[in-house]
């Protein structure tokens, strides 16, 4: 720690068992690790079905059977074991683990699951289900969770058509620049809403996710007093000087795929279309992560299903987009750093040549609850403790987290504002009906 900084709180565990984190970890997870494995049982099944050869199908049962372990591990609180596979993220991986628990002996380190910390607890669960598709080509490019990401498209038709006319009017619209850019920022940020990981009862009915979306202006009117930290006057300063600067590129660190990915592509399109922008790169994960983590193929599967749809808005915006992406306007960026279980603090140490990057963009959005996470380290910090001092070891970023609240991560709020919140909701860190825009400019 550099002199004069702030001792950092600690990092959310799971000792206290009334806290979402020890509730995440008895019984969210498991749910999550035990679709995983019904999933993959379907899968296998359907391939035996289709004469797939026994050789390669011995494989996939191997890997299905590790994730079987894998719940049966975190159940009974077992040691979280060092990772097997070859991936390339693997060292990086074993050396937190080594260095969290107090002893290793053989593969085994000594931390169990529940004396961990929430952040790499819940990480290394995604990173055993990795390594367990890792076991088998059949499995590597098979994401689990494909079929709830892409019902959540069906399940958001009205919003995502309401949202494609309001982008095509945007040229015509009476509104100013400025009214309409915080328009499709509250899209954004409420598109957050959505995350599978944290619906464990989704099945795709129709309409089963229109509680959780702004489907329309309307919506977000009366879901502007549920934003409990609005430093909106900054963002917009900061895109005023983007426009000035002719500054080159915006960076999104998505999280969600389905609606949430919809509604960030939306924002992009306008900071093109409106020239505060020149270029949008789009940060995702390189393997099924969080259930709805945005991974390449999930951009690609939107590109598809949006131009195959009737709905003419949603169509032009499909083939719109995917002339933005092949014209390279539109650019997707995979990296490691976002699926290890260290804060971004960290970036600049693990993962070098991606804070390099990050630190010439003109601005970089951080979306969702994760993202806001490793921001803060997960750590406790008091509700009120600035954000800018909170977001350590990213000065040289101009950054915006747009974020509804899931997790017991908070800073930067006003004096009185954790409390009325507290007494309208008791939950109300971790029932998503709260949201943040925060932001920190490079000087800040």
């Amino acid at each position: 720690m550099m002199s004069g900084e702030i001792e950092p709180p600690p990092q959310l565990d799971f000792r206290d068992s009334k806290t979402f984190a020890f509730k995440t970890l008895r019984e969210r997870m498991p749910v999550i690790v035990t679709r995983v494995v019904d999933d993959l049982s379907q899968y296998i099944q359907a391939l035996t079905d289709a004469g797939e050869a026994s050789a390669e199908l011995r494989g996939a049962k191997e890997g299905l059977a590790l994730v079987t372990r894998l719940k049966y591990e975190m159940q009974t609180n077992k040691p979280m074991r060092l990772l097997r596979d070859a991936h390339g993220d693997v060292g990086l991986w074993n050396s937190v683990l080594q260095s969290t628990g107090s002893d290793s002996t053989g593969d085994t380190a000594a931390v169990l699951w529940y004396d961990s910390v929430w952040l790499l607890a819940e990480c290394y669960m995604y990173r055993r289900i990795w390594e367990a598709l890792l076991t088998s080509p059949l499995l590597q490019k098979h994401d689990p969770f494909l079929q709830q990401k892409s019902l959540t498209y069906e399940c958001s038709l009205a919003a995502m058509t309401g949202l494609a006319t309001l982008l095509a009017s945007a040229p015509t619209s009476s509104l100013s620049k400025r009214d309409l850019f915080e328009i499709f920022l509250q899209f954004s940020l409420w598109g957050n809403r959505t995350d599978l990981s944290l619906i464990a009862d989704f099945h795709g009915q129709s309409g089963s996710l229109d509680h959780l979306q702004a489907g329309n202006l309307e919506h977000l009117q009366e879901a502007r007093q549920d934003i409990l930290c609005y430093e909106f006057d900054t963002v917009w300063t900061i895109v005023e000087k983007l426009h000035a600067e002719r500054n080159d590129v915006v960076h999104f660190v998505l999280d969600n795929a389905g609606f949430e990915l919809f509604t960030d592509f939306c924002l992009a399109s306008w900071l093109v279309e409106n020239h505060v922008c020149k270029e949008v790169v789009f940060h995702v994960k390189d393997y099924p992560w969080f259930v709805s983590d945005t991974m390449r193929t999930d951009i690609t599967w939107l590109m598809d299903w949006l131009e195959r749809h009737q709905e003419g808005k949603l169509s032009s915006l499909g083939a719109k987009w995917r002339d933005l992406l092949a014209r390279n306007v539109f650019q997707i960026a995979e990296s490691q750093f976002w699926t290890l279980p260290h804060g971004f603090c960290h970036m600049q140490t693990v993962a070098p040549e991606l804070a390099a990057r990050l630190a010439h963009a003109s601005l970089v959005v951080f979306k969702g609850d994760l993202n806001y996470r490793k921001l803060l380290e997960d750590r406790a910090w008091p509700p009120t403790h600035p954000f800018r001092e909170a977001v350590r070891g990213l000065a040289p970023l101009r950054l915006v987290a747009l974020r509804t609240l899931k997790s017991e991560v908070i800073a930067g709020l006003e004096p009185g504002v954790p409390d009325r919140a507290a007494a309208a909701h008791p939950d109300w860190l971790v029932c998503g009906k709260y949201a943040v825009v925060q932001a920190k400019d490079k000087t800040a």
